[in-house]
């Protein structure tokens, strides 16, 4: 059980604008190890596909996978995807793989 008589430590943050303010909060999430991401607008799967390049077979893929970061999504009363909130976590998980092998070739790289 906790010590409730025990102080606990404050944390002052002081800036003279919001965006100030907003940059030393993610500052410090970010050294307590949480991870801070910007939200895009509610975008269509559709569109999503089309923008970063991969089927709506894979993006239905990835949001089944286990290791997939958090990221906002509606579905219908099918249980349809109709929309979703990206984070550019999210978008690189889903452009991992693409990624990988858009690399440029090496010098001494085998053919496949």
């Amino acid at each position: 059980m906790p010590d409730l008589q025990k102080p606990r430590s404050l944390i002052q943050l002081v800036a003279t604008t919001d965006a100030e303010m907003i940059s030393k909060i993610k500052t410090w999430l970010s050294v307590k190890g949480y991870g801070i991401h910007e939200l895009e607008e509610w975008i269509s799967p559709q569109s999503f596909c089309k923008k970063i390049g991969i089927s709506s077979s894979t993006l239905a893929r990835k949001l089944k996978a286990s290791n997939c970061p958090e990221v906002e999504i509606k579905r219908g009363p099918s249980g349809r995807l109709l929309m979703l909130r990206p984070t550019t976590s999210f978008e690189k998980f889903c452009n991992a793989k693409q990624a990988a092998t858009d690399l440029p070739r090496q010098e001494g790289d085998k053919n496949p």
